[in-house]
């Protein structure tokens, strides 16, 4: 009997210890993500492929430019992770599943040209694809990192072959980053610093801030969804490791109510970043002297109109467009509900109090003109009590009324019942900044075609 309870217990132990070694070395490549990550995005391609009804490995397909990649040594049914550093570096982390089929595999790219002839070298094996990008492998992960130039290219093989040594101590697994990913149940989640993302387009995700709070301790987590109609939308939230500044930051996202819709109609189509919500607008100016990207929306026009107070005036739903935006210029359109227009008392004062080569000119009831040397803005209140302003003469006196080229419908669904939606012209955007080609290039595999991206708080 005594034999009997001790194989028993044996085979127990066994069983427990092949689930922890199986639990372990499943996803084990995931070391192989930097430590120092600040951007993270996990894809799972079978539940993807699932609800787009496209089979798994289209991002391979379309990097490696081929049309089998079954049975090539990747693991196709493992999570997919896209990174970036904080040198700057983006890549993505496959799992290997078979280190032989995956260099025979490379080898046959490598007669076409699709690939350098694979070099082996400390375990490790490394070739450069289409030119520009640096791929290494070893028995359990693949690391892609690119574009490169070429005089970088000894330098991103170097830190793959970093990357690939990792232990778990040095991975992105044991990091905070990590373990807030893991929690947001998607296909596809994502979490980075507001620091990672495109400049031109932080500002909002870190809106709500702590004036003490610095940006690169505001992160966002959100959850994406397949393109539909050409567009992404991502549900996600700000938040901090820093439990003062997360508090504070939960608090002011709470000020958000539920957007009405009164304007998501009236913003022109091809407008390159658009902003809806509806709030407070004593709440609303709070957020914005905290947010130094939103504030210098306004600065060069508060220096003659008081902004501050015409936000503080409002009362409902307030949507911003922004056209184009770079450090000389800023093309923008405002359209808000007020509660009150005592601002208009001051016009006169502020005509007095012109910055030299500015004035303001009147343009009809309650309407205005404010021109400088390198700035018009025409705005107004209506007779509905509403704000209208834009540095755009058509768009400012009729964006009150439905546009005749509005935002795609949609797009327009998507804000409804939300409190803060963001959205942003790809195509645009691309227009004005070429460096994100490489970022759009490596979701096209994943989402098809994305022309709108739409951003939603929880």
């Amino acid at each position: 009997m005594k034999q009997t309870r001790r194989l028993i217990i044996q085979a127990l132990i066994t069983i427990i210890c092949v689930c922890i070694y199986s639990s372990c070395s499943g996803d084990d490549y995931i070391n192989a993500i930097p430590g120092n990550s600040n951007a993270l995005i996990a894809v799972d391609c079978k539940a993807v492929g699932e609800q787009t009804g496209q089979q798994d490995g289209r991002l391979l397909k379309s990097l490696f430019k081929v049309d089998d990649v079954e049975d090539c040594g990747i693991d196709l049914t493992s999570k997919l992770f896209f990174f970036e550093t904080t040198d700057g570096n983006l890549g993505s982390c496959v799992k290997v599943n078979d280190e032989e089929k995956l260099k025979d595999w490379l080898t046959a790219l490598s007669k076409d040209g699709t690939c350098s002839k694979p070099t082996e070298k400390r375990e490790m094996t490394f070739t450069l694809l289409k030119g520009s990008w640096a791929v290494g492998f070893n028995g359990k992960a693949m690391i892609i990192i690119g574009p490169v130039l070429p005089a970088q290219q000894a330098e991103a093989i170097r830190s793959i072959a970093k990357y690939l040594k990792q232990e778990e101590d040095d991975g992105v697994k044991g990091s905070q980053l990590f373990e807030k990913l893991d929690s947001i149940d998607s296909p596809i989640a994502m979490v980075a610093q507001a620091t990672a993302l495109p400049e031109k387009i932080s500002a909002p995700f870190t809106l709500g801030a702590p004036k003490e709070a610095d940006a690169s301790q505001i992160f966002i987590a959100a959850a994406m969804k397949t393109a539909n109609n050409g567009c992404l939308n991502i549900t996600g939230e700000s938040f901090s490791f820093d439990k003062g500044i997360d508090k504070g930051l939960k608090e002011n996202i709470a000020k958000f109510r539920k957007i009405n819709g009164k304007y998501t109609s009236n913003i022109p189509g091809n407008t390159l970043c658009s902003i809806f919500m509806n709030v407070k607008g004593t709440d609303f100016v709070n957020m914005m002297k905290s947010n130094a990207g939103l504030g210098s929306l306004l600065a060069g026009m508060n220096t003659a109109i008081d902004m501050d107070n015409i936000l503080r005036s409002v009362d409902g739903d307030l949507a911003l467009g922004i056209s184009s935006y770079s450090e000389e210029k800023i093309s923008m359109t405002m359209a808000a509900q007020l509660a009150k227009s005592d601002f208009l008392e001051d016009v006169d004062y502020w005509k007095k109090s012109c910055p030299a080569g500015s004035s303001i000119e009147n343009c009809g009831k309650n309407s205005f003109w404010f021109k400088s040397s390198d700035t018009n803005f025409w705005f107004g209140v209506s007779d509905s009590n509403e704000f209208y302003g834009s540095t755009d003469k058509d768009i400012a006196f009729s964006i009150l009324k439905p546009s005749k080229t509005p935002l795609p419908a949609e797009v327009r669904k998507e804000t409804e019942g939300q409190r803060f939606c963001m959205t942003l012209n790809l195509k645009q955007m691309l227009n004005d900044n070429k460096e994100l080609t490489t970022f759009t290039d490596m979701l096209k595999p994943l989402f098809g075609d994305i022309n709108n991206v739409i951003y939603c708080i929880k």
